[in-house]
């Protein structure tokens, strides 16, 4: 116990000038050239994981410290938004894991610690090393999720923008999945444009929409909208002739909407 308690003590006390060597050693061994950007979160990153590890050792508990599952999270989140992709990222753990775990036995041999104790510690450093993989899995999952979200909320804010043609004739161009968001933005927007426009014909482009199960209901939802909001001539475009007969039996706006196969028709027309 007392030479445990040691290991536990030293590792604490010297865990920020560890946290410089490790960092360094990583360096030289992977033959990487970390700048000094760089260099200092790493650096913080190794001084918790010390300091937690010593934290674990002297009270004896075996499971991960909360505080490191916490930091571990936050430095994963750090790391996933960097840019990197995942295998860049996690490829250099398994070398990582294993020159920490070369130093940390050096460590447990200057205290003079048996080998079954040893092998306790080892144990402690996979497990941190193992949370901190899965919480950068975790992390990189939920940045492709926001990214997909935001690509997704981009698109909705470039759709739906009318666009001029000629005198009195616009262009509604929609792109991507129909959804609430995109109603929404055509119910909002939509009626600031046409305050300062004279509008005698616009051009509802469905041609870069996604026809999934829920097209045929957002289809009918917007131009409800877009008629509701507007009195001119409405030209679909983009509509397979196979859809026409279910767009047909909308009769709430079969008589003012002509449907088109190209935007250069809908003009001669409009």
């Amino acid at each position: 116990m007392k030479n445990e308690t040691m290991v536990a003590k030293h590792i604490k006390q010297h865990a920020t000038k560890y946290a410089e060597q490790i960092v360094d050693r990583i360096a030289k061994v992977m033959n990487l050239d970390i700048p000094d950007a760089a260099k200092k979160p790493a650096q913080l990153m190794y001084q918790d994981f010390f300091r937690f590890l010593g934290e674990s050792l002297e009270q004896e508990i075996y499971r991960v410290p909360h505080e490191w599952l916490v930091s571990s999270k936050e430095n994963a989140k750090k790391v996933v938004s960097s840019g990197r992709d995942l295998a860049s990222i996690v490829a250099n753990y398994p070398l990582a894991r294993e020159i920490v775990t070369d130093f940390v036995v050096e460590i447990c041999a200057e205290c003079e610690q048996d080998l079954y104790k040893t092998s306790d510690v080892i144990r402690k450093v996979s497990a941190m090393f193992d949370n901190n993989v899965e919480e950068t899995f975790i992390a990189y999952q939920e940045r492709k999720e926001e990214v997909k979200e935001n690509i997704e909320l981009q698109i909705d804010l470039l759709s739906a923008r009318l666009v001029k043609m000629e005198d009195y004739v616009y262009l509604l161009p929609l792109i991507g999945t129909m959804c609430d968001n995109c109603l929404e933005h055509i119910e909002e927007h939509l009626p600031k444009v046409l305050i300062k426009q004279e509008v005698r014909s616009i051009l509802v482009d469905f041609t870069n929409t996604v026809k999934d199960d829920n097209w045929l209901k957002y289809y009918k939802e917007i131009m409800n909208a877009i008629e509701k909001r507007l009195d001119a001539k409405i030209m679909v475009i983009g509509v397979e002739v196979d859809m026409l007969p279910l767009l047909l039996t909308n009769k709430e706006h079969t008589s003012n909407v002509t449907y088109c196969s190209s935007i250069s028709e809908a003009l001669d027309i409009a």
